[in-house]
């Protein structure tokens, strides 16, 4: 059985993962740096806190929301948070904190002059229901990166978490450590970003453009 090659191929389907949007290295740190220099009024402390914490901790966004002030935890010396994950009853894992993100949920917190239980609440327009409502991350993200000149960069909320995972991928843990630092129950999950890595540092097409001048460059040096 043949095919002709010059027939346009239909319906094959390529079951390749999307490439996840992310911040680069220097995007991120410029996140966290600008919104903690421009902290004035009691949610710009909020914004620099939730995304120093998103972006080292890879929390989801209703994992954020769920947060509340009696999960931050001090275990064997070492400030964490214990996390409240996606299709879980209550919170029963935890993530450590950096100092840095541990400072900055300090700061806000001693603004804080309300009873509401959740760690992280909206200030300018509170919720009648005290959790920060699933629309509000949507504006939140735009806001900060705007805020932080990175108007140009096309993300949500979610990426802050692939970019954490990519991070940690790029200092060299490994796809398991990164599968536990997720909560992922299947490895299959992690392996989305080692494929995104590897897809970057691939230079097919450089090769292949080598290639087909590779006889030219040998009569040059000839």
């Amino acid at each position: 059985y043949t095919t002709d090659i010059s027939e346009p191929i239909k319906n094959i389907h390529l079951n390749q993962p999307k490439s996840k949007p992310i911040l680069t290295v220097e995007q991120a740190k410029q996140l966290i740096l600008n919104t903690k220099e421009n902290r004035h009024a009691i949610w710009q402390y909020r914004d620099h806190a939730m995304v120093y914490l998103m972006l080292t901790t890879g929390l989801r966004s209703i994992e954020i929301r769920r947060a509340k002030i009696h999960d931050l935890k001090v275990l064997q010396g070492k400030r964490i948070l214990y996390v409240h994950g996606k299709g879980r009853s209550f919170a029963d894992a935890f993530v450590k904190l950096s100092k840095g993100v541990s400072e900055a949920i300090d700061l806000y917190l001693k603004r804080r002059k309300d009873m509401n239980p959740y760690l992280f609440i909206a200030h300018r327009h509170p919720s009648p229901y005290l959790a920060l409502s699933r629309p509000f991350f949507n504006r939140w993200i735009r806001r900060i990166l705007e805020e932080s000149g990175l108007k140009h960069v096309e993300i949500t909320t979610h990426a802050l978490r692939h970019s954490a995972a990519t991070f940690n991928l790029l200092r060299g843990s490994s796809l398991e450590s990164t599968r536990r630092f997720l909560r992922h129950v299947e490895p299959s999950s992690t392996l989305i970003y080692l494929r995104h890595l590897e897809d970057q540092k691939k230079d097919t097409e450089d090769q292949i453009e080598r290639y087909i001048f590779l006889d030219e460059e040998n009569e040059k040096k000839i």
